[in-house]
């Protein structure tokens, strides 16, 4: 999960860590370690969270890499790609609570399209975003998104 709101109320990932826990224990699954990413965008490879399961999998100590849906993983439909061809060569799978499974072409067609769908829900938040901070830019309310730099300070107003 990606946004602050959502990583300060711990709600999303308290959720998807049950859910988790929960699928593992019914599949009978020894978890090697449970990672979280907290406030980083799955729209990103260079995360140093995942850079960690990337390790664990090169490491060979990994069956499988468990996720609630695949675009906590990634949002991007290559980077799902190259993951899963850089895991497979190490006899990892990725899993998602919300995929079946379905390795037949109907499965990997679903899971390509709800790839693209997760790219496209990204890209209209970021334009609804955009289009807000212009319109509070014309009317003289611009917010600060991030701190200010060291020496500096926001004003509001």
């Amino acid at each position: 999960m990606s946004t602050r709101g959502q990583v300060e109320r711990g709600f999303s990932l308290r959720q998807q860590t049950e859910a988790l826990l929960e699928y593992a224990v019914e599949h009978e699954f020894e978890i090697v370690e449970e990672i979280q990413d907290p406030g980083f965008s799955g729209a990103y490879l260079e995360r140093p969270v995942l850079d960690r399961v990337r390790d664990l999998v090169e490491a060979g100590n990994v069956d499988v890499v468990l996720v609630q849906d695949l675009d906590r993983l990634t949002r991007e439909p290559g980077h799902l790609w190259l993951l899963e061809q850089e895991f497979e060569v190490h006899g990892c799978e990725v899993r998602a609570l919300n995929d079946d499974g379905d390795k037949s072409p109907e499965g990997e067609l679903m899971r390509g399209m709800k790839g693209q769908i997760a790219k496209f829900e990204r890209a209209k938040i970021n334009e609804r975003m955009r289009r807000g901070k212009k319109a509070k830019a014309k009317s003289g309310n611009v917010l600060p998104s991030r701190p200010a730099p060291y020496g500096f300070v926001h004003r509001d107003g």
